[in-house]
């Protein structure tokens, strides 16, 4: 247990507290990873580093717990886990060395596991975190809980650091799967993503699926991942035939950690944005929805869920053509440098969600101080 750091909660809530007093902004700054994905903070912000506050607080593989302040690395963590044959089930991504758990919760980001593992709201149990006042607030705990009210230590995860600066993470943690193999299938464009939903209706062991452009008129390629026993893996792959993925392990992570060549080698076609949409949307309809968009320049994910893009449309174009889609979208800074992003409130939001946020906003941050303007909204 690595006790070097257990004094920077306070000094980190003392500075709180005079920036509360004194109502001075502040950007929270861990590893800067992910900026790429919000907004920058009001101009007149202080930054406050937090990534100092780091190590694991305790580890129960009996228990399948973990617990680790904010600044600990997400790399530190995968080792701590490995090294007794467990994982984080939502497969956090690291798109440096330098990601951390905070930032990782924080941001609500999650691997390719997503769509049959969870999210990473399922798997934390508690967090301490820092409200805007400078007060040390422990929520939630460190097992599995029906509980009344608020969840508040889940309302942090995607929060962006708007609702508190976070200092520990507790999480649920489970055994590595014993098999993982990877199949490709090429198909055609129109015929991808109905392909992924017949699958998802049958009992097999899936845990992850992508469409990748294959270069090949009207052909993409669809990879899916099963894992789990040895001995269902081998059915499932049995059954569903398709090409043997070499590496599959390798592809993953770079899936997860957004070092694919589709990220990493822009042809200037435009920005990239990451778009959330409902995952049944045929991939022909969604192509001719965003403007500009060519099936070349279109990478997806989560089984149709999330959608990776190159487009030079403007901010307003993209977001009026992903709400007709009923989704969200991120326009994304420069991957591998601190560069900030662009996000927009959610347009389908009624004035009654806008008043629910704004409530809550008020009781974490009543002085409006944390990451303002990060997460997209102005509360």
């Amino acid at each position: 247990m690595d006790f070097a750091n257990q004094d920077s909660a306070k000094e980190i809530a003392a500075r709180v507290v005079q920036a509360y007093e004194n109502k001075t902004p502040l950007a929270i700054a861990g590893g800067g990873s992910k900026s790429f994905l919000v907004n920058a903070a009001a101009e007149n912000a202080v930054e406050l580093p937090v990534s100092g506050h780091a190590g694991v607080l305790s580890y129960e593989p009996t228990e399948l717990v973990i617990s680790a302040r904010a600044g600990t690395k997400i790399t530190e963590l995968r080792e701590t886990l490995s090294a007794k044959g467990q994982h984080l089930p939502f497969d956090p991504p690291a798109y440096t060395s330098a990601d951390t758990l905070g930032g990782v919760i924080a941001c609500g980001v999650s691997g390719p596991a997503r769509p049959y593992s969870g999210a990473a709201r399922d798997f934390v149990l508690g967090t301490q975190i820092v409200n805007g006042r400078g007060e040390i607030l422990k929520f939630g705990g460190e097992v599995m809980k029906n509980v009344a009210g608020y969840d508040v230590s889940r309302l942090q995860v995607g929060a962006c650091g708007s609702l508190g600066v976070l200092l520990d993470v507790s999480l649920k943690v489970l055994p590595e799967m014993q098999s993982r193999e990877t199949r490709c299938f090429e198909l055609t464009a129109n015929t991808a993503i109905g392909f992924l939903e017949q699958l998802a209706r049958k009992p097999l062991p899936l845990a992850a699926s992508a469409v990748l452009p294959a270069g090949v008129a009207d052909k993409v390629s669809v990879l899916v991942r099963f894992a789990g026993s040895s001995a269902a893996v081998q059915r499932a792959v049995q059954d569903e035939g398709g090409d043997v993925l070499a590496e599959e392990q390798q592809f993953w992570s770079s899936m997860r950690d957004l070092s694919h060549s589709f990220f990493q080698s822009p042809d200037g076609s435009g920005n990239l944005w990451r778009i959330t949409a409902p995952a049944a949307l045929p991939l022909d309809d969604f192509i001719e929805a965003i403007p500009g968009l060519q099936p070349q320049n279109c990478l997806v994910d989560w089984g149709g869920g999330l959608r990776w893009v190159r487009s030079a449309a403007s901010s307003d174009e993209m977001q009026e053509a992903v709400a007709s889609l009923a989704g969200q979208v991120v326009q994304c800074g420069p991957l591998g440098v601190q560069a900030y992003g662009k996000r927009q409130p959610l347009s389908r939001s009624t004035e009654t969600m806008l008043r629910l946020q704004q409530r809550i906003k008020d009781s974490f941050d009543p002085a409006g101080i944390l990451n303002p303007g990060v997460f997209g909204y102005e509360v």
